[in-house]
C-alpha cells in the first residue's frame, strides 16, 4: 500500500485559505488554469486553494457522522474539478472485483440548475471500480480516478463545463451523499429527504478568478487622441488600469468605471477611458500590473494601409473562425464588425462566446463595431452601448485614418431608438460631411449595416435613406465608397448601373434607388478587404467559404475614375 499520510494535510488546513461554508452554500474559486495529475490522489497544490466541504451528517437524521469526509472543488475556464477524501476506520469496502459501484463504499454527486432544478446530473463513484454510474451525462464525457488504502479512499474528477448542459453561469445547486458499507451508514452534506430533490440541495457559487479577468481586455473604439478599454471579471475586482506610451518609463494609473453583475451572475464589466493621447503612437497597458497589452492610436499621415469588414455572422462560430484564420486578414490595420454578429443579445455572454473572445485571440489590430438590426433583439440592446461605444454612448462616429475619412452610421434597429437620438445623429451627420477633414480627405468611406436599397429590393432601409436624403447632393457626391451588409449577399453597384450580386434575384437588375457613389454589401459570413495604395482603393470580396468573388479598383476623384 502507498503511504498517503503526508498528502492528507487537508483535514487540518487553516480556514483562512479555504472557503467558509454555512447555511448550505459554498463559494468555489475559478482559476486561470488548473494543473492536475489525475491519479485519484489529491496532493496537488491547487487543492490547497480549493473550496472544501466537510460538514457531513447522517442521512435524514442529521446525527453526527462517524467518519470524516472532505470534498474539494474548483474550476477553470474549461472544467469543474472535484476531489474526495473519505476516511474509513472500519476498513474500505470495494464490494469485490467486477461488482457494481453500489456493492461497496461509494459517493453520489448531484448537480442541478439554480433556476432550472429539473436539469440534474448524478454521478456515482467508488474505490476500486472502473465502472461509473451516471444519469444525464455519459461516463465518456468526464474523467475519474480513484485510489484506496485500508482506512481511506479518495478520488479526483474532471467535469468539462460544456458537458454539463444548461448549467448556471455562476451559481447552481449541489449535494453529495456517501455510503459507508462496513458501518451501514449513509452521509449527506445537505438535509435531504430524497436524494433526487434539487430544491433541498445546497448552493454552489462560482467566485472570481484568481487573476480576476475572464474576458478581454479589448480596446474599442480607438481615435487619434483617445481609446476605451474594457474587460470583464468575476466579481468586483481588477478595477484599475495602468497605461503608458511605449518607451516611457512610468505607467499612469487610471481607475475604471464598473457595470455590476446581478444576483445570480456576479460578473462585472469595467471601462477605462483614455484621453489626451498622441496620434499614431503605440501604447502599453495592463490591469492590476499583470500582462501588458498594446494598441495604436489612429494617425492622419497619408500612407498605404488595409482593413477588413465582416457582417451578418449571426453567431455562426465555425464560419467566423474561418474568417479570422483567413490570411487576407493578417497585418490589416483594423477590422470593422458591421452588425448582426449575433441574432439576439440577452447579455454580454452571448457576444463573448459568439465572436469577441475569438477576435481577441486571433486578431491584433483595432476593432470597430457597428450594430445591426439584430443587436437590438433579445431584450438587452443596451449591451452593445456598454461594450463597444465611446463615453458618449453613441453608435455612430467618424475618424480620419491615413488620408481616408470614415463615417459610421447607426441605422434601422428593430427596436427604434428614441427620437432625440435619431435627430442628434442626423445633425451630426450633416456636420461631419461639412467638416474640413471630410473635404480634405483623399478618400471618403461611409459604413453602416443597412444599404439604401428601395423597398422593392428588400431590407429595412428607411432610416439610412432618410439620412442620405438629408445631405446635399454636392456633399454626397464626394463619397468614394459605401460598405454595408444586412442583405446576406455580396452586391456591388455603381451609380446608374446594374447590380453585380451573388443573389440571383438582384444580379443584373437596375438599381432602383442609386446613390451617387459605389455601394458594396458583404456576403453572409463573408469578408471584404479594402486596400489603399496611393490614389487607388482596391476592394476584394470573399464568400462564406473564403473563395474570392471579385476584385475591383476605385481611383481618387482628382484623377480619372476607373473600375475593373
Amino acid at each position: 500500500m502507498v503511504n498517503l499520510k503526508k498528502t492528507w494535510f487537508f483535514s487540518t488546513f487553516v480556514l483562512a485559505v479555504t472557503a467558509v461554508f454555512a447555511g448550505g452554500s459554498v463559494d468555489v474559486p475559478r482559476f486561470a488554469k488548473v494543473d492536475l495529475k489525475l491519479d485519484g490522489i489529491p496532493d496537488e497544490a491547487v487543492w490547497r486553494k480549493a473550496a472544501v466541504v466537510r460538514d457531513f451528517a447522517q442521512f435524514r437524521t442529521m446525527k453526527p457522522a462517524k467518519a470524516e469526509t472532505s470534498v474539494y472543488l474548483c474550476l477553470d475556464q474549461q472544467n469543474l474539478y472535484f476531489a474526495l477524501i473519505c476516511r474509513e476506520p472500519l476498513n474500505v469496502q470495494t464490494g469485490g472485483k467486477g461488482k457494481s459501484v453500489w456493492n461497496g463504499d461509494n459517493a453520489e454527486i448531484f448537480l442541478a440548475g439554480l433556476d432550472r432544478p429539473e436539469w440534474l446530473r448524478q454521478i456515482v463513484i467508488g474505490p476500486g471500480y472502473p465502472e461509473i454510474y451516471s444519469e444525464f451525462i455519459y461516463p465518456e464525457d468526464f474523467q475519474v480516478k480513484t485510489h484506496y488504502t485500508e482506512k481511506q479512499w479518495s478520488a479526483e474528477m474532471i467535469l468539462p463545463l460544456d458537458k454539463l448542459g444548461a448549467m448556471q453561469e455562476n451559481t447552481f445547486l449541489f449535494n453529495m451523499l456517501r455510503w459507508r458499507k462496513a458501518a451501514k451508514e449513509e452521509l449527506t452534506w445537505q438535509n435531504v429527504f430524497w436524494a433526487h430533490h434539487p430544491h433541498e440541495f445546497g448552493v454552489m457559487r462560482i467566485v472570481r478568478a484568481a487573476d480576476g479577468i475572464i474576458h478581454g481586455p479589448w480596446c474599442s473604439p480607438v481615435t487619434g487622441t483617445g481609446a476605451v478599454i474594457r474587460w470583464e471579471t468575476e466579481g468586483p475586482c481588477a478595477q484599475e488600469l495602468f497605461y503608458r506610451r511605449k518607451g516611457s518609463e512610468k505607467f499612469i494609473r487610471l481607475p475604471a468605471d464598473i457595470v455590476s453583475g446581478t444576483q445570480h451572475c456576479r460578473n462585472c464589466l469595467h471601462t477605462a477611458v483614455l484621453k489626451d493621447l498622441k496620434p499614431g503612437c503605440e501604447y502599453e497597458y495592463c490591469i492590476c500590473k499583470e500582462k501588458i497589452h498594446t494598441f495604436r492610436t489612429l494617425q492622419n499621415a497619408e500612407e498605404d494601409f488595409s482593413f477588413c469588414m465582416v457582417s451578418d455572422i449571426h453567431a455562426h462560430f465555425k464560419e467566423f473562425q474561418r474568417i479570422l484564420l483567413n490570411p487576407e486578414l493578417r497585418n490589416t490595420d483594423f477590422l470593422v464588425l458591421n452588425g448582426d454578429m449575433v441574432s439576439a443579445v440577452s447579455g454580454r455572454g452571448m457576444l463573448y462566446s459568439s465572436f469577441l473572445d475569438s477576435v481577441l485571440k486571433n486578431y491584433t489590430g483595432n476593432i470597430f463595431y457597428l450594430r445591426g438590426n439584430h443587436e437590438s433583439r433579445g431584450g438587452s440592446p443596451e449591451t452593445y452601448f456598454e461594450m463597444f461605444t465611446g463615453p458618449d454612448k453613441k453608435g455612430y462616429g467618424a475618424f480620419m485614418y491615413k488620408g481616408i475619412y470614415f463615417i459610421m452610421l447607426d441605422t434601422d434597429a428593430d427596436v427604434k431608438c428614441d427620437s432625440s437620438y435619431i435627430a442628434e445623429q442626423e445633425k451630426w451627420f450633416r456636420s461631419a460631411v461639412n467638416s474640413k477633414a471630410f473635404s480634405n480627405a483623399s478618400f471618403r468611406i461611409l459604413i453602416n449595416h443597412v444599404p439604401p436599397f428601395s423597398q422593392k429590393q428588400g431590407g429595412q432601409t428607411g432610416e439610412i435613406r432618410r439620412l442620405i436624403r438629408s445631405i446635399p447632393a454636392s456633399s454626397l457626391k464626394k463619397f468614394d465608397l459605401m460598405l454595408a451588409g444586412h442583405v446576406h449577399a455580396y452586391t456591388r453597384v455603381f451609380p446608374g448601373e446594374k447590380f453585380v450580386s451573388t443573389n440571383p434575384a438582384r444580379n443584373g437588375k437596375i438599381c432602383e434607388n442609386p446613390v451617387p457613389f459605389p455601394l458594396v454589401t458583404n456576403d453572409f459570413c463573408g469578408l471584404l478587404k479594402i486596400c489603399r495604395k496611393g490614389k487607388i482603393l482596391t476592394v476584394t470580396a470573399f464568400d462564406r467559404n473564403g473563395e474570392r468573388i471579385e476584385k475591383f479598383d476605385l481611383f481618387r476623384k482628382d484623377s480619372q475614375n476607373h473600375k475593373n
